[in-house]
């Protein structure tokens, strides 16, 4: 059988059948909200999620949580990010534990919406560099540039798609 190669890092749901031999027993976007999210912010994210299941693949289950936090201060690097993903490869050998997207979803001042939504696209694109190994051949430079060009392109088609 012949190696499909695809297009893009995000797999459009036209490419699912491709995808098939790769998926895990489960795939897709899994959603949970900390109590005290603002109402408005997870009536946006639903829809930005129901527009990604209806537009692209997720071959392995990825749990996105938006937590009720401002950002996350790194003790590693002592940066402050506003979304983090995990792929959990080292987590338990006994059992699979799915990748994991953590966002701080506390709205602010300078915090809006659309933040929220871009981290979580941006997150998502992580998620599917590991899922294609990137992260082993790239720069963390290269693959960041990467995942704000695509968190950009996907939000502005799913803003006009609206």
């Amino acid at each position: 059988m012949k190696e499909f190669t695809f297009p893009y890092v995000w797999i459009e749901r036209k490419y699912r059948q491709e995808c098939l031999q790769y998926t895990d027993t489960s795939f897709g976007i899994r959603l949970k909200f900390d109590d005290g999210i603002d109402y408005d912010l997870i009536h946006q994210v639903n829809k930005l999620v129901l527009y990604l299941r209806k537009n692209y693949y997720f071959p392995v289950r990825c749990n996105i949580c938006i937590t009720n936090h401002r950002r996350y201060h790194s003790k590693v690097d002592g940066h402050i990010y506003y979304g983090i993903f995990y792929d959990n490869a080292d987590v338990c050998p006994k059992r699979k534990i799915y990748p994991q997207i953590f966002v701080a979803g506390q709205l602010w001042e300078h915090r809006e919406t659309d933040d929220v939504l871009f981290a979580i696209l941006h997150e998502l694109t992580h998620y599917y560099q590991w899922f294609f190994d990137e992260e082993e051949k790239r720069t963390d430079r290269s693959l960041e540039i990467e995942a704000n060009k695509w968190a950009q392109y996907i939000l502005d088609r799913f803003r006009d798609n609206k």
